[in-house]
């Protein structure tokens, strides 16, 4: 197979993958985030990649959910706001998603301003 073969192929899939997102496949939302922020198979698009996570992450995909706190806490595609990154970790954290509680909890200590995450999350963990 040739390189333009795996190229027509990788934009076939990626036409199948948009479509699918935006029919509302939330599987497909997030993984086009994660394409769209990495660049894999398209251009590097932070802020498309924050529409579609922000897509998925509303209807509960937890890994969507995480990326759009970290994209938040760091500006990425979006301006710096520390308050919807701490609802995003709180969220995916509540649906035990690897590394949200721990992050969570470090952008509350790096930034006091923050409410402390609710009972159900310290699970011993507060600020130190």
């Amino acid at each position: 197979m040739s390189n333009q073969d795996n190229a027509d192929i990788t934009a076939a899939k990626m036409v199948a993958i948009r479509q699918a997102a935006e029919q509302g496949d939330v599987d497909a939302q997030y993984l086009l985030g994660l394409l769209k922020e990495d660049g894999d198979g398209c251009n590097i698009d932070p802020i498309e990649a924050v529409k579609w996570y922000r897509e998925a992450a509303d209807q509960d995909h937890a890994g969507a959910q995480y990326r759009l706190a970290q994209l938040n806490e760091h500006g990425v595609g979006c301006e710096i706001n520390l308050t919807e990154a701490f609802k995003w970790y709180r969220r995916a954290a509540l649906q035990d998603y690897p590394d949200a509680r721990e992050d969570l909890f470090g952008l509350c200590r790096a930034h006091p301003d923050l409410p402390l995450p609710t009972s159900e999350l310290l699970d011993g963990k507060g600020r130190s």
